[in-house]
């Protein structure tokens, strides 16, 4: 049982933050919340912990979008440039192509 499930607002940002470098790592104009108006939207941001019994996974990788979107989401994760965003690319782009698309995203 947790003791307090709501997280501090004050803590708030630097979570972001953390995030923010964390999956923007990489990216040609990473989002950052000091560069940003956005700063006044953190009061709208709940914070809380939760207890996880169990982990569900589906392996998914955009079945259920078009070709054409699932191009540019390879595109985009192969020019990231690191080994996990390319190695998801490649398991799109081999997905795409057991549906029977094309799988070049240019």
């Amino acid at each position: 049982m947790l003791r307090s499930p709501l997280i501090c607002p004050c803590y708030i940002g630097a979570i972001v933050v953390s995030l923010a470098d964390q999956y923007e790592q990489g990216a040609q104009s990473p989002w950052r919340l000091a560069d940003s108006d956005r700063k006044p939207l953190l009061r709208g941001i709940v914070g809380f912990e939760l207890a996880v019994d169990a982990v569900e996974l589906k392996f998914k990788l955009n079945q259920n979008h078009s070709a054409e979107n699932v191009k540019g989401a390879i595109a985009g994760l192969s020019a990231r440039g690191n080994d996990d965003a390319r190695a998801v690319a490649r398991l799109m782009q081999e997905a795409l192509i057991k549906r029977g698309d094309k799988a070049d995203p240019s």
